[in-house]
C-alpha cells in the first residue's frame, strides 16, 4: 500500500502575552510535512513499512524591538515499522474484533544542526532529532453497531540521546475514533486525541518549556472511490492544553491523504 499525506500545522503560543518573549523566542509559525508511507503485507498477519517525511518549517521570532523569520526545509527522520495482527486478521465480518501490535525505529536522517544568520536553530525546530527513537504500539477496531466502527490506538515513543547531549522526552499518543459509513462511499470519523510527553533533557538537565499533555478533537472525511483507492481530509484542533510553560504549539492542523492499495 502507498499513502501520501500532506499536513499543515498553524503554530502559536497559548499564553496571549502572559510573559515577555526573549530574543529569538518564537511567537508564531507554521509547518508543512509531506509524508510517503509505503507498506507491504508479507502475510495476512505481518506487514512491514517505511514512513519518509519531507518537512518545511517557518517561525516568527523576536529580535530586539522587532521581529525576524527563520525557516528551513529538507528530509525529516524516516521510520521503519512492523505491524503484527494478533486477532481478526482473516475475519470478513465488519463487526469483528481486530487487534494488532506495532513496533519500529525512527532513524536520525534529518539534519539536526541547522544554522542560519541568527545562530543554531533550537532542537524542536530542526528537521531531525539526531537520535534513534524506539516505537511500540497497540491498535484495535470493533464494529459497535450497523455501519459504525470504533478504532483505537496507543503509541509509545522512546527517544535516545543525540551526539549533542539532547534527548527528547518519552511520549504517549492515544487516539479513539468512531467511523460512520451511512453515506458510503463517504465515511465520517470523529473522536479525541490525547498526547503526553516527558520533559526534554539537555546534558541530563530538564529543558524548560518542554513536556506536558494535550487533548485534541479530530474530525475526518474520506471518499472511497474503489476498493483500492481513497482520499481523506482530517482536521485536528486543541480542546485542552497542559503543556509546560508556554511553548509554540499547533493550534490547528489539516491533513490531506491519498492512499492506493497495490
Amino acid at each position: 500500500m502507498l499513502s501520501l499525506v500532506y499536513q499543515v500545522d498553524l503554530l502559536s503560543r497559548g499564553g496571549h502575552g502572559a510573559h515577555a518573549l526573549a530574543d529569538l523566542e518564537a511567537q508564531s509559525g507554521h509547518s508543512h510535512v509531506l509524508t510517503l508511507d509505503a507498506s507491504y503485507g508479507i502475510s495476512s498477519h505481518l506487514t512491514v513499512g517505511v514512513v519518509a517525511p519531507f518537512v518545511y518549517k517557518s517561525q516568527q521570532v523576536t529580535l530586539g524591538a522587532g521581529e525576524a523569520r527563520r525557516s528551513l526545509a529538507g528530509p525529516g527522520d524516516p521510520a521503519i515499522l512492523v505491524k503484527l495482527a494478533l486477532v481478526g486478521a482473516e475475519e470478513l465480518r465488519p463487526d469483528a474484533l481486530r487487534i494488532g501490535l506495532l513496533g519500529g525505529v525512527k532513524l536520525p536522517f534529518g539534519r539536526s544542526r541547522v544554522q542560519d544568520e541568527l545562530g543554531t536553530l533550537p532542537p524542536s525546530f530542526q528537521l531531525g532529532s539526531g537520535a534513534f527513537d524506539l516505537l511500540a504500539g497497540l491498535n484495535a477496531s470493533l464494529g459497535v453497531f450497523r455501519k459504525a466502527t470504533l478504532f483505537g490506538s496507543l503509541i509509545y515513543r522512546h527517544p535516545t540521546e543525540s551526539s549533542l547531549g539532547y534527548r527528547f522526552g518519552s511520549s504517549l499518543a492515544a487516539a479513539l475514533d468512531l467511523r460512520l459509513v451511512h453515506l458510503w462511499p463517504v465515511a465520517l470519523s470523529v473522536g479525541p486525541r490525547l498526547t503526553w510527553a516527558a520533559r526534554d533533557r539537555e546534558d541530563g538537565n530538564p529543558e524548560p518549556g518542554s513536556g506536558g499533555g494535550r487533548l485534541l478533537a479530530h474530525l475526518g472525511l474520506s471518499y472511497h472511490a474503489s476498493a483500492s483507492f481513497f482520499a481523506g481530509l482530517d482536521l485536528l484542533a486543541p480542546v485542552w492544553s497542559g503543556l509546560d510553560g508556554d511553548p509554540l504549539a499547533s493550534r490547528l492542523a489539516l491533513a490531506l491523504t491519498l492512499s492506493l492499495a497495490l
